[in-house]
């Protein structure tokens, strides 16, 4: 292979068409400076390509172009073509792989209208790239950078540079590096092959699953349009149903009308007629009252007032004769106990008497005894003193012995002397106890004697009393006026939320034309709950909530305003609720029907970039919902990922819509959002919007309010009619011989309760005293046994001296000693108890004394108490005597008008029952008319609003084009046309989301 031509049109400075032939071997150009000897070799290197036209002595292409010379014009385009020699080498393979002994390679470059220059290449005269071309010629070693082409300083280079340049340069001449060139682009272009085949794996496994889901699709629709056309037909039937019903409504209660409208004009005359009667009735009770007034008129009323005086004065004198005659028995009672306990105290102070008498009589033989031992102990230590010296200070030391013996024992006395009357005061104070417990308890059976008699009384009353009526009603009236503050308050209260609700439903309406705004919101949730239309199923935000609450913030702002649209089941339901908005200026909403959403499934960029680090995954993945409404979940997530960071989302721009854990949102186009948001004004997952909770916190104040208003308004009317009923009885209350009575019993209710209450001090006091005595006596028993360890103590060491002095006196000494000693001992242990003794029965004894004295002068009261009862009951009896011969003449000069006055009173209690019988059913038949009454005014109401409603019923199946049903058609009832549309919904419901596409 060789160059055999050049063939040059235009090209630099070569006008027109040039070629210069190559024969084998050297070919040399000669010519002057200027010829374009160097423009030959620009061309060649031009033709093979290479890295800048800088190589070529050009700035640009547009330069290479001919330019006219001095006199000629500019061409517009030039062209250069290498002609080379392909013939087959040994083997048969030829350098260049074209199939012909020549192959031609051209270059060409024109200027298009607006001067840029453009490039065109060909192959044998065939269009080609400029790719195609270079690779040809690269594969047969020929390259514009390369050393195809040596200008002048290269061979220099060639000879001064080190063998490893020198190498390489021969490699590239020999072509070796090319190969290493095309190896390393056919790695890259492997590896990038590799990776659109597992591209298309996944795709094609995608579409795979895609088809078998389709096919699945396919059946679920083809099921889907067939419970859709019976569910038309079954709803179809049901606005007819409900029409049939509301139709039939109408007429009954236009029936129901009628009749109430006859029975209260029948009411109305028959209540004129009883009136007429009540009249009559007024009229004849006035005339018999006028008839009584001149029967009782003058003495005979003087006559009635004296007997009906002397009754109660004899009923009175009676109970106080049983009063009198019980405090008898119950003193003669006493009576009896007092006598045994004054018996007994008396025969207890006669033994304590002589019992004294006796320990007195003790105390002076001791006294003897005592002096007689004295004397002998005296002799015979006087006997010890002529002795020796060791005798006299053992006869000391028994002295001081004795003496502190003495001593103990005075101590010892003394303390027991004090136990003792510690034991007596608090023996005498616990008796006093008692007796005071006894006066309690007779104080107290005495107080629920009266209490049981206050029973009867009231139990007896026949109606209250005055007093106790006043105090109600003053009761009453202070609740009156707290009531009616309460009542203020409570309105005031009422007034001012009620006024802030309306100012924010207003700003509610205001921003109401927004969709998904919470005014809307609020209206679709009462519509839900109403039942009105069946079919809506929430806000997403409402169905969806977050896996992880660390991505809530993520999610939120990738649904957006898509947390509040409305999921319906189907796109009929949701027609429903936009006229249902329409008609009742609820704003307006998206609905999300599950039945026709078509969803985007994630594609192959997508599905690449969901698999690189820092991605956490796709957003309807990261949430929790129900498996029927996961179209829409889909369909609003809009196949968005959540990533961790904004530099991974901006590693992954793109064709891909991702939203980062703080919330920027970067599109699939490359808009970008992000930056600060307060909490209220971010989306939420519970379905409330911004301004909601504010509006049901007003809501919610505005029925407290109006509770607290209602209940108090109700008890002040409640107290109002309560004070009115006690004003009423306080002018029918007569005073009588009841009230006499329950004045006495409260007077004596008082002194039984002051005495309760004074005895009940005294019991406290007794038990501080019995408290005091008890602590005293505690206090003297360790004082008195700390007394009898120093004695036992001190005997114990004049023992012990004594022992000592005996065993050094002779004989005869020593046993004087130890009997005198002996009977020292014996006397003074015998004078010591029985001065206890004494004084413990002296103390006795004037308490016995006391007692006995107390208990003459508790009988005497009895005594007398019974004397003065008797003597009451005595003067009683006259009294009663004096008013029955009284009564007896009373009731003579009385009997000659009872009879007349019997007739008249009589008639007046006939007339009495016929006109409280005749009131009573006029008022019931005015309560009768009253609730029909009522009951029309709210059968008219009904059947307005029935009327209404069958009009829009009427309305809606006309526009539906659904016909009206004829009377004589059978329909089924309106539930049995609910439970099957019902059910159908419940089947299409079943079947999930179904692409009606596939």
């Amino acid at each position: 292979m060789h160059l055999v031509r050049i063939e040059m049109e235009n090209f630099k400075s070569f006008g027109g068409e040039t070629i210069i032939p190559f024969e084998e071997g050297f070919t040399a150009i000669t010519g002057p400076n200027g010829s374009g000897k160097s423009n030959c070799g620009d061309a060649i290197g031009f033709v093979l390509g290479p890295k800048s036209t800088r190589s070529l002595r050009a700035s640009n292409v547009s330069e290479l172009i001919f330019n006219g010379g001095k006199t000629g014009s500019p061409a517009k385009q030039m062209s250069a073509t290498l002609v080379f020699s392909n013939t087959p080498e040994v083997g048969g393979r030829r350098r260049l792989r074209t199939d012909s002994d020549e192959v031609s390679f051209t270059r060409s470059v024109r200027l298009n209208r607006k001067g840029d220059p453009v490039s065109s290449f060909k192959i044998n005269g065939n269009p080609s790239s400029a790719t195609e071309m270079r690779r040809i010629l690269s594969e047969a070693g020929l390259r514009g950078d390369g050393y195809n082409i040596v200008l002048q300083g290269d061979v220099t280079n060639l000879a001064t540079m080190t063998p490893h340049k020198r190498r390489g340069v021969l490699e590239q001449v020999a072509g070796v590096t090319a190969y290493d060139d095309e190896i390393r682009k056919a790695n890259t272009q492997r590896k990038h092959v590799e990776t659109n085949i597992e591209t298309i794996d996944i795709f094609e496994a995608d579409q795979k699953n895609r088809l078998k889901e389709l096919e699945k699709e396919r059946e679920q629709a083809l099921k889907f349009r067939q419970l859709k056309e019976e569910a038309d037909l079954a709803r179809l039937t049901l606005e007819q149903s409900r029409h049939r019903n509301r139709k039939g409504e109408v007429s009954l209660l236009v029936e129901e009308k009628a009749s109430y409208g006859e029975r209260e004009k029948e009411l109305s005359e028959e209540i004129v007629d009883s009136g007429k009667k009540l009249d009559e009735f007024d009229r004849e009770l006035v005339n018999l009252a006028k008839e009584l007034d001149g029967v009782l008129g003058g003495d005979a009323k003087g006559i009635i007032d004296n007997i009906r005086q002397h009754e109660i004065e004899m009923e009175t004198a009676s109970d106080r004769i049983g009063d009198h005659n019980r405090a008898i028995e119950r003193a003669n009672d006493e009576l009896e106990i007092l006598d045994r306990e004054r018996t007994g105290a008396q025969k207890a102070r006669d033994d304590a008497e002589q019992s004294i008498s006796d320990l007195r009589d003790a105390v002076e033989d001791s006294k003897a005894a005592l002096k007689k031992a004295s004397q002998d102990e005296k002799e015979a230590r006087k006997a010890i003193q002529s002795g020796d010296k060791h005798g006299r200070d053992l006869n000391r030391a028994l002295g001081k012995a004795t003496e502190a013996e003495q001593s103990a024992s005075t101590y010892y006395s003394q303390a027991q002397l004090d136990f003792d009357r510690a034991e007596q005061r608090s023996q005498i104070a616990s008796e006093k106890l008692a007796d005071i417990e006894q006066a309690f308890e007779s104080a107290e059976l005495e107080r629920d004697d009266h209490a049981l008699m206050g029973e009867d009384l009231e139990e007896s009353t026949p109606d209250v009393s005055r007093d106790s009526l006043a105090k109600d009603l003053m009761s009453l009236q202070k609740q009156e006026k707290s009531l009616v503050e309460d009542r203020d308050r409570a309105e005031s209260k009422l007034r001012a939320a009620e006024m802030s609700l309306a100012k924010a439903r207003a700003r509610q309406e205001t921003r109401s034309s927004t969709p998904g705004s919470a005014f809307t919101l609020a209206a679709l949730s009462k519509l839900r709950e109403s039942g009105e239309i069946h079919g809506i199923l929430g806000t997403l935000g409402e169905l969806a909530t977050p896996k992880d609450p660390s991505h809530e913030e993520a999610l939120s702002f990738a649904y957006g305003g898509g947390l509040r649209s409305i999921v319906v089941s189907s796109d009929h339901v949701a027609s429903k609720c936009i006229s249902w908005l329409r008609k009742n200026g609820g704003g307006r909403a998206t609905f999300l029907p599950l039945n026709k959403l078509s969803l985007s499934r994630p594609q192959g960029r997508t599905l690449l970039v969901a698999r690189n680090p820092g991605v956490v995954g796709f957003v309807h993945d990261l949430l929790d919902y129900d498996s029927s409404v996961e179209a829409a979940v889909r369909y609003a997530g809009r196949n968005t990922l959540v990533v961790d960071s904004m530099d991974v989302a901006r590693d992954n721009m793109g064709g891909v819509r991702m939203v980062t854990l703080d919330g920027s949102v970067i599109e699939s186009s490359g808009a970008m959002t992000g930056g600060s948001a307060s909490k209220k004004d971010r989306p939420r997952f519970d379905g409330t919007g911004a301004g909601s909770s504010g509006v049901e916190r007003l809501e919610m104040a505005v029925q407290e309010a109006d509770l607290l208003f209602s209940t108090v308004d109700g008890a002040l009317r409640e107290i109002r009619r309560s004070q009115q009923d006690l004003r009423d009885s306080i002018h029918g209350l007569d005073n009588d011989d009841h009230s006499i009575r329950i004045r006495n019993w409260k007077a004596d209710m008082e002194r039984a309760e002051k005495a309760v209450q004074e005895i009940t001090a005294k019991l406290k006091e007794a038990n501080k005293d019995l408290a005091e005595c008890e602590s005293e006596k505690s206090l003297m028993a360790d004082k008195c046994e700390k007394a009898r360890k120093e004695l036992e103590s001190a005997s114990k060491a004049r023992a012990e001296a004594a022992e000592e002095l005996q065993s050094h006196t002779p004989d005869h000494l020593s046993d004087m000693l130890r009997d005198a000693e002996r009977t020292r001992t014996e006397a003074e242990r015998t004078r010591v108890m029985s001065e206890a003794s004494i004084e413990n029965s002296n103390q006795k004894l004037v308490i016995l004394v006391d007692r006995v004295s107390e208990l003459e002068r508790q009988s005497k009261a009895q005594s007398d108490a019974i004397t003065r009862a008797k003597k009451e009951i005595g003067t009683l009896k006259e009294s009663i005597e004096k008013s029955e011969s009284e009564l007896v003449d009373l009731r003579a000069q009385a009997s000659q008008f009872d009879e007349e006055q019997k007739l008249l009173n009589d008639r007046r209690d006939e007339i009495v029952e016929e006109r409280a019988s005749l009131r009573a059913h006029l008022e019931r038949i005015s309560q009768e008319k009253q609730n029909i009454s009522g009951r029309l005014e709210e059968l008219s109401v009904q059947i307005k609003q029935r009327r209404e409603a069958l009009d829009e019923i009427v309305a809606e199946l006309e526009a539906a084009g659904i016909p009206i049903p004829p009377e004589d058609s059978h329909l089924p009832t309106v539930a049995e046309a609910e439970r099957s549309v019902q059910g159908l919904e419940r089947r299409l419901g079943a079947l999930g989301d179904v692409n009606m596409l596939a």
